[in-house]
């Protein structure tokens, strides 16, 4: 072997050399750099507070890569004919100070050009953070602290930053679906109470009136409904009936029917629970009641009636509510048509009496469009002639079958689909016979 020849092989066994030497140190930097993140994804994972998160988040991808500045940011969308929009980039945490410019960036702005958002930041490094393979945030670090002073990122902190946006992806989304089953298990704990609390404004029990039968159900489309009935025996012995519907549905409506029912215990207070007579100025003055203390939007169909049990005689107010149906013992139907708005929805309405006569084997009902607007798959609806089939059907028997046979008829209607609005009914018959 030649001089030159030796030369030239100590030569390449020196850079061997170095290249081991340097692919071990990388190996090692490696190893602790794996160790740092796996250390640190234990951090961001041992809370499920968003907020906590996102800080752990910032402060660690700080601290792991040496940076003077860095922000977390979130990528808000917004709706836009159906579309999903992007909007420009929100911060949630931030260590320095954003740019006037940054508030304006969108997400790919951002992620190409990072400087932009640090005010006098010379260098910047940037990783989306992706959930479900959709960016939904921005993890932002910027000028490299060394004892050389600030410099650029090399490229092993752009992977490690890579791998730690991955573990940050999956600790935020826990964070979040928790935050939110948080807040679901909150909103149905206050629908269990709403729901309670409305029930309790519905009759315990129904009054007795001799001569009579009554019987209501009502159900609800969700938790909390925007039907409502009441029953209530005066101190002359008249009964008086209520039946009303809310436009709408949930909590807005059942709010709506907590004003009606304080709206008419206040009716029946003013008036020493003695109505001589139903007045339809009174409707009227709840109408006006309703109308300065709902949205815009909001109205009640509505249908009260008294009854002088002695005689049969009934007065009725119908405010835009679905016609009372009265099933002669001849065969006959009567309807009891509405003869004015529903209240609320105008600030001044006018309303006419209507009267009539139930003799006895009469039978009246009254109830929510919820029942005559069931429908089928084919939206074909049982309408009010389904309703008087079933009426015709069920009679003569006693009321709580009747009640029943219409529950099951809206559920055979409906099927496995949701139902679709509040249903309610209330029933009044006249005794045929004695006792």
């Amino acid at each position: 072997m030649t001089s030159t020849e030796r030369q030239e092989l100590l030569a390449r066994i020196q850079r061997l050399e170095e290249q081991i030497r340097d692919e071990r140190f990388q190996a090692r930097y490696r190893g602790v750099e794996l160790e740092a993140l796996y250390d640190v994804g234990l951090a961001i994972t041992s809370t499920l507070n968003p907020a906590e998160v996102a800080e752990q988040i910032l402060m660690r991808a700080i601290s792991l890569l040496d940076a003077r500045q860095g922000a977390l940011f979130d990528i808000p969308l917004s709706e836009d004919d159906g579309k999903a929009t992007q909007l420009a980039l929100e911060p949630i945490q931030m260590m320095g100070e954003l740019t006037p410019a940054a508030s304006s960036l969108s997400f790919q702005q951002a992620l190409e050009n990072p400087t932009e958002l640090f005010s006098g930041a010379k260098y910047a490094l940037a990783q989306a953070i992706t959930l479900d393979e959709e960016p939904s945030g921005l993890l932002v670090v910027a000028d490299k602290e060394s004892r050389h002073g600030v410099g650029p990122f090399p490229d092993s902190d752009s992977r490690t930053l890579a791998l730690f946006a991955q573990q940050s992806a999956v600790a935020l989304r826990n964070a979040r679906h928790h935050r939110d089953a948080l807040e679901q298990e909150r909103i149905q704990r206050d629908l269990v109470l709403a729901a309670q609390i409305q029930q309790q404004l519905l009759p315990d029990a129904l009054p007795e009136v001799d001569g009579y039968g009554i019987a209501a159900w009502s159900r609800p489309a969700r938790e909390v409904g925007g039907d409502y009935y009441a029953a209530h025996r005066l101190e002359d012995g008249r009964l008086l009936l209520v039946i009303a519907d809310v436009a709408g549905k949930g909590v807005p409506a059942a709010l709506l029917v907590s004003n009606l029912d304080s709206a008419l215990h206040l009716m029946l207070a003013d008036s020493g629970n003695s109505l001589s007579t139903l007045d339809a100025a009174q409707v009227e003055r709840l109408s006006r009641h309703i109308f300065e203390r709902s949205l815009s939007n909001q109205f009640i169909t509505f249908l009260a009636l008294c009854l002088n049990p002695a005689s049969g005689a009934v007065e009725f107010v119908n405010a835009g509510h679905n016609p009372g149906l009265v099933h002669r013992a001849s065969g006959n139907f009567l309807e009891m048509q509405a003869s004015g708005p529903p209240v609320g929805m105008f600030p001044a309405v006018a309303y006419r009496l209507g009267q009539l006569t139930l003799e006895p084997g009469d039978l009246l009902c009254l109830y929510t469009d919820g029942i005559s607007e069931c429908a089928d798959e084919e939206e074909v609806e049982l309408g009010d002639d389904g309703l008087k089939e079933l009426l015709i059907a069920s009679a003569p028997g006693p009321l709580h079958h009747l009640t029943d046979r219409i529950a099951e008829r809206c559920l055979e209607l409906s099927g496995d689909r949701p139902q679709a609005d509040d249903q309610t009914l209330v029933l009044l018959q006249r005794r045929a016979w004695p006792g």
